[in-house]
C-alpha cells in the first residue's frame, strides 16, 4: 500500500462519514466505520474517479482493515 492511497482514502472516507481523518488507522476495521449503502456509494465514485476501476463491495467484510482496502486499490491501479 502506498501513502497516497492511504492518504487519499483516509480523506475520502473522513470526508464521507464526516469525522476526523485522524480517526483512520491501518488497522481500523471498515465496520467500525459504520457505512451505509450511500457511503458505500459515494466511496465507489471517488475511487472509480482517482484510481478508475469499480470498487466490489463483496470484497469487504467485517473483518475487513482500512490497510487491506488500501491494498486492494492499490493492486487494481
Amino acid at each position: 500500500m502506498t501513502d497516497n492511497t492511504f492518504n487519499y482514502m483516509a480523506e475520502t472516507v473522513a470526508d464521507i462519514k464526516d469525522i476526523d481523518v485522524k480517526d483512520i488507522k491501518k488497522d481500523t476495521l471498515i465496520k467500525e466505520l459504520n457505512f451505509d449503502s450511500l457511503d458505500f456509494v459515494e466511496l465507489q465514485v471517488a475511487v472509480k474517479k482517482k484510481f478508475d476501476f469499480t470498487m466490489n463491495n463483496n470484497f469487504f467484510n467485517e473483518k475487513t482493515m482500512f490497510i487491506e482496502m488500501c491494498d486492494y486499490i492499490d493492486k487494481r491501479e
